[in-house]
């Protein structure tokens, strides 16, 4: 007994139970390839979806995290930076990426996942002894 795919609904036919069927053109293989046609992307879908998406991703290189003008949070006991960037939004998931040459500077940094319109709010158990060179991957979100 023929039966169809789960994703396309493509037909299908069982050799063992459907063998001596008369082989049709239209439903066996001409229905199928217009499925298959309707759901396949085209070259210029996918070029407009990587367009959309090179939108949503931007990368700024040899970004400098300075050791001056840190502050205390005294609520959290830890000391912040404000890092300011015009991309950033409060939607945006920024990815602070320290320099392989910097990672020992880099030692007290915490996480940092505050994005605010302007900039993004990194936290240290204490104030940068020396400035620190990293790239920011900035993600917009789309909801």
């Amino acid at each position: 007994m023929a039966i169809n795919t789960p994703r396309l609904g493509l037909l299908k036919k069982d050799p063992l139970v459907d063998g001596d069927d008369t082989f049709n053109i239209k439903t066996m293989m001409n229905d199928n390839w217009d499925k298959i046609d309707e759901k396949v992307a085209t070259k210029e879908d996918f070029l407009l979806h990587l367009e959309e998406e090179a939108k949503r991703i931007k990368v700024k290189t040899n970004y400098i995290i300075s050791a001056d003008n840190w502050t205390l949070d005294s609520a959290l006991q830890l000391y912040k930076k404000d890092l300011s960037d015009a991309d950033i939004t409060a939607g945006t998931v920024v990815d602070v990426n320290i320099k392989v040459s910097d990672l020992e500077k880099a030692t007290d940094l915490k996480s940092s996942n505050e994005s605010f319109d302007g900039y993004v709010r990194l936290y240290a158990e204490k104030p940068l002894a020396e400035d620190i060179t990293c790239d920011l991957k900035l993600i917009r979100q789309v909801f």
